[in-house]
């Protein structure tokens, strides 16, 4: 079952919940470690073998808990292993339920120029879904998307509609370090970084 863990840093000691993404709303209105009326929230979304509880996630997490924002981890574990084609067909099924539950969030204060969104990998191009999702369902767009090397294989040849793409946020910024392999060369967003020429 895909899950949400809810990241905070408190005194220097990280906390963690996590809810199943079904009923995760109705939880995360109970949960004192969030506040969408008043904070930025940041929700992440990790790649191919990744987890939220694998030391990279957590890192993200830490950051931007420091920095004042809500920090939302996506468990995507058990979706996104071992078998790459059927990881990449479930990144559509993945990104709508994230975008209905970001949808949701707005009954407790998320606003969408308050909604930031970073993907790993397969992760970016969930964001991407996550984001058309939440656009659809309330003509506003999520404030930043960022993509972390977004994956080429599988993706390189889709239509843009059908991955992430520059028009899926207000601001989107892509950091390209693997052009030549399991990255894209492609400019997907408003930015495109190309960290040592997108090696």
């Amino acid at each position: 079952m895909l899950r949400i863990l809810v990241h905070k840093v408190i005194n220097g000691k990280v906390h963690r919940t996590d809810y199943p993404i079904e009923g995760a709303a109705k939880s995360l209105a109970k949960d004192k470690l969030v506040d969408f009326k008043n904070k930025k929230t940041v929700f992440y979304i990790g790649g191919f073998f990744d987890s939220a509880y694998f030391p990279f996630s957590q890192a993200i997490g830490t950051v931007y808990s420091k920095r004042g924002y809500n920090v939302l981890l996506s468990e995507t574990f058990q979706f996104l292993t071992y078998i790459y084609p059927k990881s990449v067909r479930l990144s559509k099924v993945i990104g709508d339920k994230i975008g209905e539950l970001l949808v949701n969030l707005q009954h407790l204060g998320l606003k969408a120029n308050d909604l930031e969104i970073v993907g790993m990998s397969i992760g970016a191009h969930i964001a991407g879904y996550a984001s058309k999702y939440y656009y659809s369902a309330t003509g506003r767009k999520p404030s930043r998307l960022t993509g972390l090397d977004p994956a080429g294989p599988c993706f390189r040849g889709l239509p843009p509609d059908q991955r992430l793409r520059k028009t899926d946020a207000e601001r989107v910024d892509i950091l390209h370090t693997n052009i030549d392999g399991f990255g894209m060369a492609e400019n997907l967003g408003h930015v495109d970084y190309y960290v040592n020429g997108g090696e």
